[in-house]
C-alpha cells in the first residue's frame, strides 16, 4: 500500500512539473511575440512610417470574429508596455488606484474610437501626414498604468479596444472556464487585466468581448480550468 501511494505521489509530481514546464514555454512564446511585435513598431516608429502597423492592426479586426482578440493580448505595444508596468509595480508594492466611476460609462470609449478615426483621416487627408495616435497611447496607456488599474486604459479609454471588442463579438475561439474543474480561488480575476473574469457563485466566467486573449488567467489557474478553444 505504501509502495502505491507512493507511485500515485510521483505521478501526481510529474504531472505538476509538465504543467509548469508547459506553462513556462507558454510565457516565453508570449512573451517572445510581444517583443517581436513591440521591437518592429518602434522600428517603424522611427522611420516615421506606421502604414505597415495600420495593416496589422486591420488584419487583427479580420480575425477577431474567428480568433477574438489576439491583437489585444499578443501584438499591441500598448498592452505590452502596461503588462511591464503592471509587474514593477506588484514588485515595489504600489496598489494601483481604482478606475474613477466617471470613465466607466460605455460611450466613452466609442467617443475615444471615433476621435482616433477623425486624427488618422486630419492627418492623411488634410495635414498630409501621419498623426502617431498609437504611440500618444502608448505613453497615455504606461502613465495611467503606473497609477491606476490596468482595466483603465484597456477597457475604458483605448480606442482599438473599443473597435476590437465589437469585431469580437461572438468569436469562433474564447478563453472559458470549465465549471466542473473551477474552484473558485479568484486567481484569474486577479489576473485579467480588463477586468472580464467574474466569480459568481464561486464559479469564475469570461466576458469573451472584454477578453484580450492575453491567456494570463490561463496561467494563473492552479486546476487548469481555463482554456483557450471553441
Amino acid at each position: 500500500m505504501n509502495q502505491m501511494h507512493q507511485m500515485n505521489q510521483m505521478d501526481q509530481m510529474n504531472q505538476m512539473n509538465q504543467k509548469l514546464n508547459q506553462m513556462k514555454k507558454r510565457k516565453q512564446l508570449k512573451m517572445a511575440v510581444q517583443v517581436l511585435f513591440a521591437v518592429l513598431f518602434f522600428v517603424l516608429l522611427t522611420t516615421d512610417n506606421l502604414r505597415p502597423w495600420r495593416l496589422i492592426f486591420i488584419a487583427g479586426i479580420l480575425l477577431a470574429p474567428l480568433l477574438g482578440r489576439v491583437y489585444c493580448g499578443w501584438i499591441c505595444p500598448i498592452h505590452t508596455g502596461s503588462m511591464l508596468v503592471t509587474v514593477h509595480k506588484k514588485k515595489s508594492g504600489r496598489k494601483p488606484i481604482p478606475v474613477p466611476a466617471m470613465f466607466k460609462a460605455p460611450w466613452i470609449r466609442y467617443a475615444m474610437a471615433v476621435l482616433f478615426l477623425a486624427a488618422v483621416i486630419l492627418g492623411e487627408r488634410v495635414l498630409d501626414r501621419q498623426i502617431p495616435v498609437l504611440l500618444i497611447f502608448f505613453v497615455l496607456g504606461l502613465v495611467l498604468t503606473y497609477f491606476y488599474q490596468e482595466a483603465f486604459i484597456h477597457r475604458f479609454l483605448c480606442p482599438y479596444g473599443a473597435i476590437l471588442k465589437l469585431a469580437a463579438f461572438r468569436s469562433k475561439r474564447a478563453v472559458a472556464v470549465n465549471p466542473e474543474r473551477c474552484q473558485g480561488n479568484g486567481d484569474c480575476e486577479k489576473a485579467c487585466p480588463t477586468g472580464a473574469v467574474h466569480l459568481t457563485d464561486g464559479k469564475a466566467s469570461i466576458e469573451s468581448s472584454e477578453c484580450l486573449v492575453c491567456l494570463r488567467c490561463v496561467m494563473n489557474c492552479k486546476e487548469k480550468a481555463i482554456a483557450y478553444r471553441h
